[in-house]
């Protein structure tokens, strides 16, 4: 997923053997990025400003928590770097690999916007050295984790990409973009994940994936229903407010990403399209 960098690219790749956490450090705050985030199941990207990157609590993640966004990196398995050149965009993207997702946290700092091009060469020097685009995609191919299904839930997720707008979860976003609604999406995984409020505009269905821009935040959310085997809607009360709640679950009964609206609600709007 790469929905918010348009234009024809040219890309340079770059591996890094150094540890994630002092590479992190080096990303200033203040800098104009798009950051995406993805799991098995979706995907989450955004143009943004970054704020301060700190540990959480029980120092086991760095954390930017004014953007939502977390990871563990002693759970990073690699480091990859990519230095797009282009019409439209010129970006350094640091690509995070962990827990068999290679591009688990993607964080592409925007020079041009943002003034930080004297910050890609300084982390293009912290690399172990450059290779060439058949061995990245090579690596990504091999080091792609794949949920195993048996023959009837796979076929079942199937059916659901041949369909995908018939889909609970397409339902469900189109409705919300008929009452524009405001809605708060995040990727969960144990090792990282990422929150950030979209507005849902058009939903497109296309290539077996549920696509949906934001109305007004420079946002954009990728699903593959056919990953998406359950659902969870309910209301919870956080810091003292009322949301409608829905969690998706793959086949194994983990969640994967989690999507919330204001109010109590939406919950009698969201149950009938899971029947």
């Amino acid at each position: 997923m790469n929905p918010l960098v348009p234009g024809e690219l040219h890309r340079k790749h770059y591996r890094f053997d150094c540890p994630a956490a002092p590479l992190a450090a080096l990303i200033p705050v203040g800098a104009q990025a798009c950051v995406q985030v993805a799991n098995r199941i979706a995907g989450l990207g955004v143009m943004l400003t970054l704020h301060d990157l700190t540990p959480d609590d029980t120092r086991r993640f760095l954390s930017f928590p004014e953007n939502g966004l977390h990871f563990a990196p002693e759970e990073v398995t690699a480091i990859h770097g990519i230095d797009l050149h282009g019409s439209a965009c010129t970006a350094f993207s640091l690509e995070f690999a962990i827990a068999g997702e290679p591009r688990a946290v993607s964080i592409a700092l925007t020079p041009q916007e943002s003034g930080q091009r004297t910050v890609q060469e300084h982390l293009i020097a912290f690399a172990a050295g450059e290779i060439d685009e058949t061995e990245y995609d090579r690596w990504h191919d091999e080091n792609q984790a794949t949920a195993k299904m048996c023959p009837c839930c796979l076929e079942t997720a199937n059916h659901r990409r041949a369909n995908p707008r018939a889909t609970p979860l397409a339902r469900i976003l189109r409705c919300a973009a008929a009452h524009k609604t405001a809605l708060r999406c995040s990727i969960l995984a144990p090792e990282y994940g990422f929150s950030t409020w979209l507005t849902p505009g058009t939903t497109i269905c296309r290539n077996g994936r549920i696509e949906v821009a934001s109305w007004h935040e420079p946002a954009v959310l990728e699903i593959d229903p056919g990953a998406c085997h359950s659902y969870w809607i309910g209301t919870e009360r956080l810091d003292g407010e009322w949301f409608t709640t829905m969690r998706v679950f793959d086949s194994h009964g983990c969640p994967h990403l989690q999507i919330s609206a204001r109010g109590r609600s939406h919950t009698a709007r969201w149950e009938p399209f899971c029947g």
